[in-house]
């Protein structure tokens, strides 16, 4: 094989990249990887081993825009279904069209927030928060690091609101990861309700 990214992906047994998805998601959602690897179903030295040899390091994805993840994604699901490992091409295929939807939705609501005025004002000034907490990168990155951070709750087994409040019918899980420092508390403790809404809640629901 003289493809690089073939060769590279070659090497891990088939079905592990399913796992890598799990790993990558839980790095970039804020898990240590002791509790990455615990989602996976790996070892803490073995998830560190992947995050290594693929360049999904916690700093990589930090350093990371969208897009270039979007095209990441895109070309480990070519790469994948070139060796004719369908089930994770398709898991990676899925990555890239939930990033090209998110991408296309940003693109809409900016041309609108264009025409409307300050009806978007919430939102951008939220996203404007949230991206000033990345290395890099704006309001795209930090709709899909939102996006990304309240998914990982759903996962989790928790009920969202469309203000973003979070609850857990059978209380809160060990697992879950750490709020993010673009919140102003837990999503399942809000005790400041107008607080909540005029830094949150106002911004999620148009989101």
């Amino acid at each position: 094989m003289t493809d690089p990214l073939i060769s590279l992906l070659d090497q891990m047994p088939i079905g592990r990249m399913l796992a890598v998805r799990v790993v990558e998601t839980g790095l970039r959602t804020g898990l240590s990887y002791d509790k990455a690897a615990a989602k996976a179903r790996v070892s803490k030295t073995t998830a560190a081993e992947w995050a290594a040899l693929l360049g999904i390091r916690k700093k990589n994805l930090a350093a990371e825009t969208t897009e270039m993840r979007r095209a990441r994604h895109a070309s480990w699901a070519l790469a994948l279904a070139e060796l004719g490992r369908m089930d994770e091409a398709a898991a990676w295929e899925t990555e890239t069209r939930r990033l090209e939807t998110t991408l296309s939705r940003i693109d809409r609501r900016a041309a609108v927030s264009d025409v409307v005025g300050d009806f978007y004002a919430a939102p951008k000034a939220f996203l404007a928060k949230v991206a000033g907490t990345l290395e890099s990168g704006g309001a795209m990155d930090a709709w899909a690091v939102v996006f990304d951070y309240f998914l990982s709750l759903r996962t989790l087994g928790a009920a969202l609101a469309e203000d973003g409040k979070a609850t857990w019918p059978e209380g809160v899980p060990d697992a879950v990861p750490p709020t993010p420092p673009w919140l102003p508390c837990d999503p399942w403790a809000v005790e400041d309700e107008d607080a909540w809404e005029a830094e949150v809640g106002a911004a999620v629901r148009l989101l």
